[in-house]
């Protein structure tokens, strides 16, 4: 798994968060996954204030119906990149709506700290 340096243009139609809490406000013991597609910043101010959606904020709204829940703070959504796996963004949070209210979930854009990242994974 890499990190994508930049996602301003993400060429993967559908991206993959992974999740340890399916659809339900109760955390999981297995490792599931949910089927996810951007949106833009714009469109997420439909649902959340500017003070939540920076620019370094990356939204995604549900594919298949399944999306990040209370307790997947921290995971990541990857993206196929060719045959490779790309991280792109990072969990961050969630409707206070609950998880299986069908507003979109917000990430971290790994390319925002992606400097920050590189020089502090090594070593």
């Amino acid at each position: 798994l890499s990190f994508a340096p930049d996602t301003n243009s993400v060429s993967s139609p559908t991206l993959t968060v992974l999740s340890f809490a399916p659809d339900t406000n109760s955390v999981s013991s297995t490792l599931n996954y949910a089927d996810l597609k951007v949106i833009t910043n714009n469109e997420c101010l439909r649902y959340y204030s500017p003070s939540i959606i920076l620019d370094s904020t990356l939204c995604c709204a549900t594919v298949s119906g399944g999306s990040t829940c209370n307790g997947d703070s921290g995971g990541p959504l990857i993206m196929r990149n060719g045959g490779q796996l790309v991280q792109i963004g990072v969990v961050s949070f969630v409707s206070s709506k609950g998880c299986a209210s069908g507003y979109p979930a917000g990430y971290a854009r790994v390319s925002s700290f992606y400097q920050w990242i590189m020089v502090n994974s090594r070593g």
